[in-house]
């Protein structure tokens, strides 16, 4: 099994932990399209692992919120 198949299994099997995305795409980055066939791979993550984040930076964490409703 090469490295881009574990990715590709690590990535289906945690499809919500966007490191498994970025380390994806950015080991195939580089990869020559002609052999690889990795570019729709990597603009893929690259987007859905920035929505990810960004919906991490949206949350508010559980103790902050409590917090929040006291008040």
């Amino acid at each position: 099994m090469t490295f881009n198949e574990r990715l590709d299994k690590a990535v289906a099997a945690a499809p919500h932990d966007s490191r498994f995305q970025y380390l994806r795409g950015s080991s195939a980055y580089r990869l020559p399209e002609k052999y690889f066939q990795r570019t729709w791979t990597v603009i893929e993550d690259y987007i859905i692992g920035n929505k990810k984040e960004e919906e991490k930076k949206q949350e508010v964490p559980r103790k902050h919120h409590k917090k929040k409703i006291r008040h």
